[in-house]
This record gives C-alpha cells, structure tokens and sequence, in this order.
C-alpha cells in the first residue's frame, strides 16, 4: 500500500496510520527471513558455500538487502509522519521492537554496516512519536517513593546531637513531596483534558465525519472502541485508574439515532450469539479489500509484540472477516463457525449479548486489551533500564 493511498483512506479508517506504522517496522523482520532461509540449508550445502565462498557472498547480499529495506522503511516513516495520527500505545511498542532489532542488527556479522546506521535513523524517528506522560509520572512516584523512604528513615534515627539538623530536613523533604504531588495533580489534569477532548473527536469523527461509514455496525463499534482506548482515554485510564469514559463511550453509541436504525435492520432483539454477529458482519461487508482492511486495523497479522492482545469477541469479529475475504481454496467451509471457535479456544468465553451488552462488552475489551499491552510495555521498559544499569555496573567493575 502506498502512502498516498493510506492518506486518502485515513478519514474513514483513522486506525489506519497505527497499522501503517505497524507494517514499517513488521517489515524490517525481512533480514530474520533471509537468515532464518539460509540456516534451512544442510550442513554439508553450508560446508560448500563456506568452501567457495558463496556463504560470505549471500551474506554480503542479505546486508545490502536488509539496509535498502530499512532505507525505504525510514523514507515510508517520515512520510507517514507527516499526514498521519499515531496512538502512544502503537509508537510505544513499535519502539520497543527498533529498539531490540538494533541490538540484533548491531551483533550480526553479516550485516553491511550501513544497515546498522538505517535502523538507527528509524529508532530516531520512532522516539519522536512516544507519549513521555507515563514516564513522567512514573519518575514523579519514584521520587515520591524515594522522599517516603527517608521521612521514614528520619523518624528512627531522632536523637539528641541530629534532631535538629534531621528535623530541617524533614521539612525540606515535605516541602518537595508538595511540589511532587502538585505536579502530578497537574500532569493528571492535564493528561484528563487531553483524554476528554480526544474521545470527543474520534465520537465526533465517527458522527460527522464518515470514520468508519458503510462497515456494518459491529465493526464500528469495535474500531471505534478500539480507537479511543488506544489513544489519550485509555492512557488516562491506565496511569490514574479512572475508567468513566468507558461508560460515556457506550452512552454516546448507544444514543447515536444510528444505533436505533441498527438494532431494527438487525432486528436485535434480545440476546444474540457471537457466532451469528460476525456471520451478519461478514454478510454485510462484501468487499473483501475491505474486510482484509478491518482485521487487519484490529490486529490480525502481527506479531503479539507489535499489538495489543487479542480479546474473544474483537478477535472473533476479525478472525472472521479474515478468513471469509480468502480465495475459496483456502476459505474455511464456514469462516464465521471457524473464527468463534478458535477465539473461544484461544482467548476466552463468548456468551449470547444483548445489543447495549454487545456495545459495552466491546468497549471494556478493547479498553482491557489496551490496558494489558500499556503495563507489558511498562513493565519491559522497567526491565531493560535494569539490564542497561546492571550492565554499566559490570562494566565499571571491570574497568
């Protein structure tokens, strides 16, 4: 897809620039092929081309490959970059992913070295895109923590000579956990504009700008969902614990005179089961473009480090949509049967769900799904500052 192409659909797919961004980096994983093709080689075929050199001459090809990929990878970003919307959560893991491919890059012997420097252009990009708010807050609990920790220690080590001197510093350090806590307040109020304000456009989006017009309802919904728990509201939701915009979401669906129309050209009435919801979607949506499109906004095809985790109900509506827009030939007999079932197998339980029920539940997986990828991303952030410490640590030992 280009990029001019991807521009043109971003209005009515506003997902469609996480996705975008996603493939950037996703395609970067062509080196991992090239590699992954030449160890299916058997040891004596190894042997030979070591021999002869043709070993050294593929592996001087899969550098030269790998860096033009990278080269047209970084151009495609700063294009993209230009004319498209990113939500923190997609930049944050597609960054964790350069991040761990420059290491690769930097320890494999073939790579040509310009390579090396293209990936790291790519990473400069990456970090321009990240949201700092949670790092921000994350530094302001640690200090917090850290204040907490001497307060403490100054209450045991009270006497006589020091209650003078530890007393002053008891009131310096109360002084700063203030400021601490008032610039966290401001931060979370802040942080809660941004959220209210990005959850009223995308529903304004939505309403009055034809994002995600013609796609039958349960995709919009769950695009929608999908959209705003990714963005600012979820990020609110996952650094403060406030969950309210949940609820208004669903208030502001439900509400909507579209979903009225809906219900009765569904003739939702009383509950319905998952299976028959992505069988009428699948109905609905012919193209199968399109339905390649929406599954794909809803994840399928990356990798579980490049996207938030699948829920059963998300999963089951792109699974479906996925396998029905395939050739006959390798289509499912029944791809709605098919998907329900591999999402009850593999991501949960499914019960029959009313139509408020069906809004609700998709929002609250959605919001759950985006939750569980920000603490994964949080907590691997966490984990390679301590391998970095521990590594310069070593490294100041042994110097």
């Amino acid at each position: 897809m280009q990029p001019l192409e991807v521009w043109r659909l971003a209005p009515r797919f506003p997902l469609i620039g996480d996705r975008a961004l996603a493939e950037v980096v996703n395609a970067l994983n062509t080196m991992d092929d090239m590699v992954a093709a030449g160890e299916k080689e058997g040891f004596l075929r190894r042997c030979v081309s070591r021999f002869t050199g043709v070993h050294r001459r593929r592996g001087l090809e899969r550098g030269r490959a790998s860096a033009t990929v990278q080269r047209s990878m970084v151009a495609w970003t700063r294009e993209l970059s230009e004319h498209l919307r990113f939500t923190d959560i997609n930049v944050g893991l597609l960054a964790m992913e350069i991040e761990e491919l420059q290491h690769e890059v930097a320890h494999a012997e073939w790579l040509a070295h310009e390579a090396m420097a293209e990936v790291r252009e790519l990473a400069g990009i990456m970090a321009e895109f990240i949201d700092a708010v949670d790092l921000r807050f994350a530094q302001i609990d640690r200090k917090i923590a850290e204040i907490d920790r001497r307060l403490a220690f100054h209450e045991q080590v009270l006497g006589e000579h020091g209650e003078l001197l530890v007393a002053h510093t008891e009131v310096l350090d109360a002084h700063a956990r203030a400021l601490l806590d008032l610039d966290r307040r401001a931060l979370e109020l802040d942080l809660w504009r941004t959220a209210w304000a990005g959850a009223d456009m995308a529903v304004r989006r939505w309403r009055n700008q034809d994002a995600y017009s013609g796609l039958p309802w349960a995709a919009q919904v769950t695009l929608l969902a999908r959209e705003v728990a990714m963005a600012e509201a979820g990020l609110h939701e996952f650094i403060t614990g406030e969950r309210s915009w949940r609820e208004r979401l669903a208030d502001d669906i439900l509400s909507d005179p579209r979903a009225a129309v809906a219900r009765r050209d569904l003739g939702w009435d009383g509950t319905r089961t998952m299976r028959r919801i992505v069988e009428r979607a699948t109905e609905e949506l012919r193209d199968p473009d399109e339905r390649r499109l929406v599954a794909e906004l809803l994840g399928v095809g990356l990798p579980a480090n490049l996207r938030p985790p699948h829920r059963p109900m998300g999963f089951a509506l792109a699974r479906a949509l996925e396998l029905s827009a395939r050739d006959p030939g390798t289509r499912p007999e029944d791809p709605s049967r098919t998907a329900v079932d591999e999402a009850r197998r593999d991501y949960g339980h499914l019960s029959d769900v009313t139509f408020g029920q069906f809004v609700r539940r998709t929002i609250d997986e959605q919001a759950e799904a985006a939750r569980q990828a920000r603490a994964d991303l949080r907590e691997e952030r966490l984990r390679r500052e301590k391998a970095q410490q521990d590594q310069a640590g070593r490294d100041s030992a042994d110097g």
